[in-house]
């Protein structure tokens, strides 16, 4: 569920968020780095780093999977591809 709340800008800083691909997860960002302590690089990099932690995990059970199946042939990128295309929880397999 949305909930829609309102941020006022003023001319320079609403040039600003017009350049931006998503206001509103920047926004997200900040307000959970705020709510932990950290700064938002610091948020950043730490979602960078899971990011890592994810490839590190597909690959890993890519491994194990080519192990039990030598005709698998999906990569990391392809699997990860076909996540992000998932929006719906009904849609992941």
């Amino acid at each position: 569920m949305k909930i829609q709340k309102m941020v006022s800008l003023d001319q320079a800083t609403a040039l600003i968020a017009s350049d931006m691909k998503n206001f509103s997860r920047w926004v997200r960002d900040g307000l959970h780095a705020q709510s932990m302590g950290v700064d938002l690089a610091s948020e950043h990099a730490l979602r960078v780093r899971w990011v890592g932690v994810a490839r590190h995990l597909a690959a890993t059970l890519i491994e194990y999977a080519k192990e039990m199946d030598s005709e698998y042939d999906s990569t990391v990128d392809e699997i990860l591809a076909t996540a992000l295309q998932q929006t719906k929880l009904e849609e992941f397999e």
